[in-house]
């Protein structure tokens, strides 16, 4: 019972940001936390992974201080901007459960006075905030809203920093 019980709290005294990863780890260490990770390039490992049901892949990025950013990108499919923005919200409902509300959230974000400018910009774009003492966590989507593969929702861990220098 006493073991099980220091199991129980050494878990929840964690100090991991995402899954077993911590800022400022080493390759090798990475490497031994997510053994499904693959070499993806200089300073970046990728692995697969689900979120909610979709397929995603999760690159992690090191730097010369070791371990600087954990990108999950959901696998971009054909859908229209009802479907994708409801699968925005659906990963907005599941972080928000595990770190309460965003602090701050932005919708359209100018785009349509930028798209009169920049042809390139999106027709939709969402994002929103979420701080822990581990993390800044960015959830964001944008598309093109006509049903192609360039609607993307992204999940960025990065290490915190303070609340003046967000969205």
């Amino acid at each position: 019972m006493a073991a099980l019980a220091l199991v129980f709290f050494a878990a929840c005294a964690s100090d991991h940001f995402y899954l077993n990863t911590d800022w400022g780890m080493s390759e090798k260490s990475l490497r031994a936390a997510r053994p499904g990770s693959a070499a993806a390039g200089e300073r970046l490992r990728v692995e697969h992974a689900a979120i909610n049901g979709h397929k995603a892949e999760v690159t992690y990025r090191l730097g010369a201080k070791g371990l600087q950013s954990v990108t999950i990108v959901l696998d971009p499919v054909p859908m229209t901007k009802d479907q994708y923005i409801d699968v925005y919200h659906q990963v907005r409902a599941l972080l928000s459960e595990k770190y309460g509300a965003p602090g701050e959230e932005a919708a359209d974000l100018a785009v349509r006075s930028q798209k009169i400018r920049i042809p390139q910009v999106p027709d939709y774009q969402s994002q929103c905030l979420f701080r822990t003492p581990l993390a800044l966590i960015e959830l964001s989507c944008a598309g093109a809203c006509d049903g192609t593969v360039d609607n993307g929702v992204i999940i960025t861990y990065e290490a915190p920093r303070a609340p003046t220098e967000g969205l």
